[in-house]
């Protein structure tokens, strides 16, 4: 029993986002500065500067001789530790990434604050500022790795322990509403989605009902995110499932811009398995499928070192044709014929998890004989609706009422 389907119109996707200043997360520097003595050192001068935008922050070590800059936006830093009678220190392309805490600590060393010394950053593999499990899906992953649909949920799933959420289509993120494949929900180790929370760029990112996010910014747009799975840190809250950070591209001190088209049709495509199931002569053309994903991301200084600017916009125009399968009255269940039902095959196929299914007579109240409505009891209204409105089933299951809808979606 099959019927084919052929959905078509066109799906337009527009995200604009526009930066006007660098945006402010929950990316904290901080360190302890102490001399060749091991001592501590209060009142250095600790300044940070952003790399790509130019933008510096200034601080002071405290008594016990800590510091940190709270608010930074992710991004490669610059730090610069200094004070009189001691060498500069400089250490050099600190990254910050999503949600991250660095530590950035300085042993500073007599002589002439003229003189300055680079800081080579150790790789750190254990993180001791908090506990929080998770990670970051940085960059070069969100921009070189194959994603069918431009969705970053494809990514968030490699993260351990997270997975695809309901409303997001369960096993490949390209699923949901209310656009096919453009929103975003994980589940993390076996909570929901609809305790997920979404920011971006610090902002609450989920429509209120199912917490999930109904559309993502064009991968190219995206800096980096972070998923956490579980210890999250006091700043998270509002539920107990992953937290997604997401972090746009900010303008830098230079123009920046991408054009983009991602191209999907059926040429490229395999057959669907059951389109041509049982049809070994007069072959049916492959599913339709016509999709282009294209768009543009621009960004740029307005004021330098001060305040910058960033553009997204994407389309998605879809066309797709499909097959599926579903169930058909045989053409004995039309002429009243269900004898079929009561017969010892349709018992065995079933391995008696199935009864016999009679047909019983409205006015006596006793099953018809062999299970077959006469023809002076079928209406004739009856049978217009079946010759005009239900298709005639194109082939016959061993078990005849076995449903095959939604089995092999297009």
């Amino acid at each position: 029993m099959s019927g084919s389907r052929l959905a078509e119109g066109v799906f337009r996707c527009m995200v604009p986002v526009v930066l006007l200043s660098a945006s402010l997360q929950a990316q904290t520097i901080q360190g302890l500065v102490t001399d060749a003595t091991e001592a501590v050192v209060p009142g250095a001068a600790v300044t940070i500067t952003n790399t790509a935008t130019g933008v510096e922050a200034k601080t002071s070590t405290n008594e016990t001789g800590n510091y940190s800059f709270l608010l930074v936006s992710v991004g490669n830093y610059e730090v610069r530790c200094e004070l009189e009678g001691f060498k500069t220190m400089v250490a050099r392309n600190v990254r910050v990434e999503t949600a991250g805490q660095v530590r950035r600590d300085f042993a500073l060393e007599l002589g002439d604050v003229t003189f300055s010394i680079d800081v080579i950053a150790a790789l750190v593999s254990l993180h001791t500022e908090n506990a929080t499990v998770g990670a970051v899906v940085e960059n070069k992953r969100i921009v070189e790795l194959p994603l069918n649909g431009r969705n970053m949920v494809n990514l968030a799933v490699l993260v351990p322990g997270v997975q695809f959420g309901a409303k997001t289509g369960l096993a490949d993120g390209l699923g949901g509403s209310p656009i096919r494949g453009q929103g975003y929900s994980v589940s993390a180790n076996g909570v929901r989605e609809m305790h997920q929370i979404v920011s971006l760029d610090g902002v609450d990112a989920q429509e209120p009902r199912f917490n999930r996010t109904a559309f993502i910014p064009s991968i190219e747009a995206i800096e980096e995110f972070k998923v956490q799975t579980n210890a999250y840190s006091a700043e998270a809250g509002f539920g107990g499932g992953a937290v997604t950070t997401i972090t746009m591209k900010s303008g830098t001190n230079e123009f920046h811009g991408t054009l983009f088209e991602f191209l999907r049709n059926d040429t490229l495509d395999a057959e669907n398995y059951f389109l041509n199931l049982e049809r070994p002569v007069e072959r049916e053309p492959k599913d339709k499928l016509r999709r282009n994903q294209f768009g543009l991301v621009l960004s740029g200084p307005i004021v330098k070192s001060k305040t910058f600017w960033a553009f997204n916009w994407e389309s998605r125009r879809q066309r797709v044709g499909s097959v599926q399968e579903t169930w058909f009255p045989l053409d004995e269940f039309r002429n009243g014929d269900f004898s079929e039902l009561v017969s010892d095959s349709f018992l065995n196929l079933n391995m008696g998890r199935q009864s016999p299914v009679l047909i019983f007579d409205a006015f006596t109240g006793d099953p018809f004989p062999d299970n077959i409505i006469p023809s002076s009891q079928i209406h004739p209204g009856a049978r217009n609706l079946l010759d005009q409105f239900v298709p005639r089933a194109q082939f016959r299951e061993a078990d005849p009422l076995r449903e095959t809808a939604s089995e092999c979606g297009g």
